[in-house]
């Protein structure tokens, strides 16, 4: 799960422009099976692929 984390971290910080919530601090499902990952800020988002690839989170 940490892989893929730090895969869904990358892909988000690329697209931001200036990233500040630093890097991973903990990372969990949630009871939908989703990865979720808190940032050093204290800051943590939902993670979902969706099957044709593309990533979203909330």
């Amino acid at each position: 799960m940490r892989k893929l984390a730090e895969k869904y971290f990358q892909i988000h910080k690329d697209v931001v422009e200036n990233w500040g919530d630093g890097d991973i601090k903990n990372v969990w499902n949630d009871t939908l099976g989703n990865i979720c990952i808190m940032y050093e800020s204290g800051k943590w988002w939902h993670y979902h692929e969706k099957s044709s690839g593309e990533l979203e989170w909330w």
